[in-house]
């Protein structure tokens, strides 16, 4: 009988969980449903046994080993069902053919920017001021016209009516006065012209940024912005991507070895760090999901390791096992886990390849600010009604008295 001893926790339910069902104990997860597939085309029975470690392996000195590592070395156990092919792994662990491939990607905490100024940030902060200049400029020469055609001022726009006459053309309700003359007429239509370019091209502008003013924006954007931030990398002692950084030389990864890098006992210590803290760590997309926080891959895929599973040293069943695992994978049942298991991987990996950061659709938050103008003009409308019927209350009392 094989003995899994299965590594359960909420960070890697999807790979590897333990199942019970009455007396019968069993694996779920990717990688179970693959030794399940082959117990049941090999006729053996597996015997899952639920444990508290949360590593695979640490290392503590030289040759020496803790965790499911060290669980296989003295025989307690036969298999460890999901682990890194590499060659720190020791002498005493066949691997079984590779039946997944890893990509690590580096993720810090999500943060997201929001403003209530957003809906100003098509435009830039000049142009906006070109454009208010303009409504200013066009209502000044109005007016001049209206006082210089226009002798009756009871019939004369005083400079307020003009403004408002220019400005509606920006908020497309513009019209020029009936009593105005052709030099005024001339500054509404070109005050027209230049609002109706202008409005398309906020229009245009807007959408492309109403979707990505709420988005989360990294801190860095590799490896050479995390070395010279206030960031450090948080990696668990034992791990591939210890072995990696560790044997690094000459290059980018040996300065954040030496210079970023602190070293933690479990992967769920790490995540209490990115959570609560300045700290980056290095994450397989499978994996992203299952945290105590929401976190953000920084672009750019930074390790990638082969998934197999680890035997006891000698293991009788491992040609039959290694055949029976190919023969998985021409059936497309790995494609058919990875489907049930991950559905989200195929969507971040475009993501993570694309230029654009916009994840999600347009979110009601993100459209607070549109709203809150909505919200504000009504509240005026109803203010200046409420104002207008006091003054014209007044002034009717006032009449009947006299």
């Amino acid at each position: 009988m094989l003995t899994v001893e299965v590594n359960v926790n909420k960070y890697n339910g999807r790979i590897l969980n333990f199942k019970s069902e009455g007396e019968v104990k069993g694996v779920s997860g990717f990688a179970g449903d693959i030794w399940e597939n082959m117990a049941k085309a090999l006729n053996f029975s597996l015997n899952g046994r639920q444990v508290e470690k949360s590593g695979v392996r640490f290392i503590q000195q030289k040759d020496s080993w803790s965790g499911l590592q060290k669980d296989l070395e003295q025989g307690h156990i036969d298999v460890i069902p999901f682990l890194e092919v590499e060659s720190s792994i020791p002498n005493n662990t066949d691997f079984t053919q590779p039946f997944y491939m890893s990509g690590f990607h580096l993720f810090v905490k999500g943060e997201e920017h929001f403003s209530w100024i957003w809906p100003l940030t098509p435009f830039s902060q000049t142009l906006w001021f070109a454009i208010v200049a303009c409504i200013i400029t066009a209502t000044s020469s109005a007016y001049v016209s209206n006082r210089m055609v226009i002798r009756d001022q009871k019939y004369r726009p005083d400079f307020f009516s003009n403004f408002l006459h220019i400005y509606g053309f920006f908020c497309c309700q513009g019209s020029a006065p009936s009593s105005s003359g052709i030099s005024v007429r001339t500054v509404t239509l070109c005050s027209s012209l230049l609002a109706t370019v202008l409005i398309q091209a906020y229009s245009a502008t807007l959408v492309s940024h109403i979707a990505a003013v709420t988005q989360q924006e990294p801190p860095f954007q590799d490896l050479h912005g995390l070395l010279h931030s206030r960031y450090s990398l948080a990696v668990v002692k034992g791990s591939y991507i210890h072995s990696k950084l560790q044997n690094a030389a000459g290059d980018i990864y040996e300065d954040i070895w030496k210079k970023s890098t602190f070293l933690v006992e479990s992967f769920e210590e790490a995540m209490i760090e990115v959570c609560y803290g300045q700290v980056a760590i290095f994450i397989p997309l499978e994996m992203h999901e299952n945290n105590q926080c929401k976190v953000m891959a920084i672009k750019g895929l930074y390790f990638s390791s082969w998934r197999a599973s680890g035997l006891v040293k000698g293991f009788p069943c491992k040609n039959s096992i290694d055949t029976t695992i190919l023969h998985l994978r021409e059936i497309g049942i790995f494609n058919l886990l990875k489907a049930r298991y991950f559905p989200h991987l195929m969507h971040l990996q475009r993501h993570l390849q694309s230029t654009s950061n916009i994840e999600n659709g347009v979110q009601l938050y993100e459209a607070i600010p549109i709203f809150t103008l909505y919200a504000v003009g009504l509240i005026l409308a109803v203010t200046f009604v409420l104002l207008e019927k006091a003054i014209t209350s007044c002034t009717y009392n006032r009449y009947v008295l006299i």
